[in-house]
């Protein structure tokens, strides 16, 4: 997991992600270590099935799933990792020009699916070359709270919650 997957993970849990119901996958065994410290399942896509080990631990397939990477076969395990009626959220950075599942697909499994980027020029106070968010304050101090936890930074995280995680934070 790299350094967005790592803070997506943090931020999950401080939102109120519950350890044993949330999961980090990636095949890089440092990376899996750290996601296991901060109190993520992890899962070796390499040596396991993710689908089974996430079915083995909660009996269902997630209900969030934060694809963090943008490639096809991450978007690929995402969409199936997330259970009928869940929400699949991407923040890699896809550059393929389809994506690896059909709009079809999406709708028979009843999934609500977003994407966006992680917006780092704003994270570190600079303009935003895209939509303006430089004058968003509320994403600025989210990016901070996460940027100021001094994390090792993880890429695919899947978490299932029996709760929404909470309210949005609120700015000062």
């Amino acid at each position: 997991m790299g350094p967005v997957g790592m803070l997506a993970l943090l931020s999950a849990f401080k939102k109120g992600a519950l350890p044993g119901r949330t999961f980090a996958i990636d095949c890089v065994p440092e990376r899996l270590s750290k996601a296991k410290e901060i109190g993520a399942i992890p899962i070796n896509f390499k040596e396991d099935s993710p689908q089974k080990v996430i079915m083995q631990h909660v009996g269902r397939l997630a209900d969030s799933v934060l694809e963090c990477v943008g490639s096809g076969p991450s978007l690929s395990t995402a969409f199936q990792l997330v259970r009928p009626g869940g929400t699949l959220s991407s923040i890699g950075v896809a550059t393929d020009a389809t994506l690896p599942f059909a709009p079809a697909s999406c709708y028979d499994k009843n999934i609500t699916l977003r994407f966006g980027r992680v917006p780092l020029a704003v994270f570190q106070g600079k303009k935003s070359p895209f939509l303006g968010l430089e004058s968003r304050p509320d994403l600025c101090m989210r990016s901070r709270l996460l940027m100021s936890s001094n994390a090792h930074v993880c890429e695919i995280i899947s978490t299932t919650s029996t709760r929404p995680f909470g309210p949005e934070p609120t700015t000062n």
